[in-house]
């Protein structure tokens, strides 16, 4: 299966798709597209560039047809759905652009951001070649050129307070946070002039970065 390929259907699965809708799209027989599956590992990854990433899967329910007519194991097998979560983005960038979305960018990011950005400098150099990371100089982050790089869910993700918070500003939703004198907020948060986090309940913002956090999570 090509990378073009790969990218393509990972893009597609974005919306959960059955098989026989994969073959269509890509314009490819049964045969071919099992063959393209086969290239798909136990663990449902593709992998590229040095990185890998999950196309998930999932069956569809049997759907009862009557009081005791069910659709087949096979029936259910065939109609199974494939789904992808990541964004597969390819950068043909020069040294300068590189340093920018690397070294550059941890500098300018606040402390609330800084493990989002490292994850995706470290993706970034575990790409490049010897001769790039010896051209950029001193790594004073000391990002790691790792042999494999996993792809990190939204789920996974979402576990850390400062990423939950991310979240319901890119969502636009409110967020729930106990502070340590077991004070409960719930309100909009957005980033402050701080690089920090403030959370606004309706009668005031309050800078949350600068107190005690003990949990946070979307309302």
């Amino acid at each position: 299966m090509q990378l073009e390929d790969k990218i393509k259907l990972t893009k597609f699965l974005h919306n959960k798709h059955t098989r026989k809708e994969i073959e269509e799209y890509l314009s490819v027989d049964k045969r071919t597209r099992q063959r393209y599956m086969k290239e798909i590992d136990d663990n449902n990854t593709v992998s590229f560039l040095n990185t890998e990433y999950p196309l998930y899967f999932q069956r569809k329910k049997s759907i009862v047809l009557g009081d005791s007519d069910k659709r087949s194991d096979k029936a259910i097998f065939d109609d199974a759905e494939y789904q992808s979560t990541v964004h597969p983005v390819f950068l043909p960038l020069n040294l300068t652009e590189v340093y920018a979305l690397t070294t550059h960018l941890l500098d300018i990011c606040g402390d609330q951001q800084k493990d989002i950005y490292r994850g995706i400098a470290e993706m970034i150099y575990s790409q490049l070649s010897d001769y790039a990371l010896s051209r950029l100089g001193n790594n004073k982050y000391h990002l790691e050129k790792r042999d494999k790089v996993r792809f990190v869910s939204e789920n996974e993700m979402n576990g850390k307070m400062n990423t939950i918070l991310l979240t319901a500003i890119k969502m636009g939703k409110k967020v729930v946070v106990l502070l340590k004198d077991g004070q409960q907020l719930i309100g909009n948060v957005r980033l402050d002039g701080d690089n920090g986090f403030e959370i606004n309940t309706g009668n005031e913002s309050i800078p949350i970065s600068k107190i005690g956090i003990t949990h946070v999570e979307l309302a």
